[in-house]
């Protein structure tokens, strides 16, 4: 079947503008592609008012010439918890506007796309020719490992296809050949091309080791604070939000030392300005049951700006030893980035083979594996409609 026949209902867990992660990386290559909704998640009953009063449209086309339609909820079908009958109700009315989108953009199959356990009724609420689970987390967040929870074995057991994105992930939720290891990317063209020094970094001096992401628990701030002070010569150059409040003190603890720089927030296109201008680029997090999970996307961004990267030997980087540093201590990761520093680390090739690999993991790349699983799970559906992923309310 043409990809312009299947139409992809998608349910992310964020709006269409919020900042990078892999749902919104995927969708806006995927919708080039395929007749594309993007389901915002509904407003909650509070804040019906505001929504009513903000004239936003049910559906709008973002400026990006991609051809991706954006649902927003209207504001009489707002998110609520109880009574459970009304719940469902509107959850299944905010479905139907959506699928009908798609059907009024020309699409004859329906390809019902799920980022979280949350969304596992739309199963039964939704009428759709094939299903697709993405797993991009260990959904408890807890650094220990508890058993799958119910809504999302479910799913896992029931949706045409499953993709999941890092290794152990694969290894504790994989099922037999239906799942695809896709793992996260990068734009890579945004994070290679050669950019000018970001102002608030200029007057930083070198050696910059950086650290550009969310901060947040799963960084190992204890590591942190002991390099800092073992290398005063070192910028230690940090770029994101705060993720934590819990963590405020430590960050404003850490900034007052002269070598710690913390520059705050940026946008998705200002990030991708600072890994180029760091002497070494790190990944320091703390090992335990949820970091086993995770695949940072600031990995590939790192290695599409060639430069050297240290980080801590968590599952998923043990991938890459061949292109970035693993270390464990203070010990080891002083000694890692003092070789990460050396004019051997830096030469042209070790750059290209950086660049090379992470041009493997180019969104484009994986978005088109992931348009061929779309493909793929049509067409078995339509070989064999018994088979297990379409329901109907």
């Amino acid at each position: 079947m043409k990809r312009e026949a299947i139409g992809i209902l998608y349910l992310p867990d964020r709006r269409w503008d919020e900042p990078r992660k892999t749902a919104a990386s995927l969708a806006p290559r995927l919708a080039r592609s395929f007749p594309f909704v993007w389901v915002t998640p509904a407003h909650h009953w509070r804040a019906t008012g505001e929504r009513r009063a903000s004239g936003q449209p049910v559906f709008r086309r973002p400026d990006d010439g991609n051809g991706a339609t954006v649902y927003c909820p209207p504001w009489h079908l707002a998110s609520t918890h109880r009574p459970a009958t009304v719940a469902r109700w509107l959850r299944k009315r905010r479905l139907d506007q959506a699928r009908a989108e798609l059907i009024r953009r020309g699409a004859e199959k329906i390809v019902l796309y799920v980022w979280r356990p949350r969304y596992v009724d739309a199963l039964d609420l939704v009428d759709h020719d094939a299903s697709i689970y993405h797993i991009v987390d260990e959904y408890s967040f807890s650094a220990d490992d508890p058993p799958t929870a119910p809504d999302e074995r479910r799913l896992i057991d029931e949706v045409d296809r499953l993709i999941v994105h890092s290794p152990a992930l694969l290894e504790k939720k994989g099922r037999d050949y239906h799942t695809c290891f896709i793992p996260n990317g990068v734009d890579f063209a945004s994070f290679a091309t050669p950019c000018p020094e970001p102002a608030d970094l200029a007057g930083i001096p070198g050696p910059r080791i950086g650290y550009c992401g969310y901060l947040k628990h799963q960084m190992d701030w204890d590591l942190l604070e002991t390099l800092a002070d073992r290398h005063p010569s070192w910028s230690w150059v940090f770029v994101g939000q705060l993720r934590h409040e819990a963590l405020a003190g430590r960050v404003e603890a850490l900034d007052r030392r002269p070598n710690v720089h913390f520059l705050g927030a940026k946008s998705t296109p200002e990030l991708a300005e600072y890994p180029q201008h760091f002497d070494v680029c790190i990944m320091p997090y703390v090992q335990n049951a949820y970091t086993r999970y995770i695949y940072p996307l600031k990995l590939h961004e790192y290695l599409a700006a060639g430069r050297p990267t240290v980080g801590t030997p968590i599952r998923t980087l043990r991938e890459f030893g061949d292109v970035i540093e693993l270390a464990e201590g203070p010990e080891a990761w002083s000694a890692a980035i003092e070789r990460s520093l050396t004019p051997a680390a830096n030469r042209a090739e070790a750059r290209e083979h950086r660049e090379s690999v992470a041009r493997r993991h180019d969104w484009d790349v994986l978005a088109e594996r992931t348009a061929e699983l779309i493909e793929q799970a049509v067409d078995a559906r339509a070989a064999d409609p018994s088979m297990r992923g379409s329901r109907s309310p």
